[in-house]
């Protein structure tokens, strides 16, 4: 029971098994304040299948996208029925 309780309680701050990746092409663009990170994470887990976000700053452009761990997609292959290259849900 109290397993159950602490698992139910830690869900809400659960870390998503990816990171904020910023790439700019300007040696100008500033860092990002925490509160724009922040809403950027928050953007990226409300829409997941969102692939990339560009943010439009005064000093250039910084393409924002999810880094996923190296094991990750490992794991998504190890969960999907694939066969003969087709993925069968």
């Amino acid at each position: 029971m109290l397993r159950k309780t602490t698992k139910a309680e830690l869900a809400p701050v659960r870390r998503p098994p990816w990171q904020l990746l910023m790439t700019s092409v300007s040696d100008d663009a500033p860092a990002l304040s925490a509160g724009t990170n922040s809403a950027l994470r928050l953007i990226f887990e409300l829409f997941p299948h969102l692939g990339s976000l560009t943010v439009q700053t005064t000093g250039g452009d910084i393409r924002v996208t999810r880094d996923f761990t190296s094991g990750n997609a490992a794991e998504v292959d190890r969960m999907l029925p694939v066969s003969s290259g087709v993925i069968r849900l």
